[in-house]
């Protein structure tokens, strides 16, 4: 799970800093999503191992992903401005690239504090 986190992180990271060359950020947004996706589903093997808890944040991630990417699909029928969609889309797949990341970030403290009560 630790490994998991820190490409996770660096994923985001390298993210963030393109942001500041316009495009480029969003360009890498892609390939942030289709990591973290494969990520979660890395997660969804070890699913015996994952407390209850975390299990309940890995659901509402896999639910939220869905409902961004059918929004993303099927949005742009529905509403006129395609624009509001393509922005909604992007502002949702930020906002799960950092729940992903806190995800993550809790499941590798988790299994530090079991490895170390495991140590005393």
């Amino acid at each position: 799970m630790k490994t998991i986190y820190k490409i996770n992180k660096v994923i985001v990271i390298i993210n963030l800093i393109l942001f500041i060359i316009p495009y480029f950020g969003l360009i890498f947004m892609i390939a942030t999503g289709a990591t973290q996706i494969i990520l979660y589903l890395i997660h969804l093997c070890y699913w015996k191992k994952i407390p209850t808890l975390f299990k309940k944040h890995l659901i509402l991630y896999g639910l939220l992903v869905t409902a961004t990417l059918s929004f993303l699909y099927f949005g742009e029928e529905f509403v006129y401005a395609k624009d509001f969609v393509f922005v909604v889309s992007l502002i949702s797949a930020g906002l799960l690239a950092f729940y992903a990341l806190y995800t993550s970030r809790a499941l590798s403290l988790n299994d530090e504090l079991k490895s170390t009560c495991h140590e005393l």
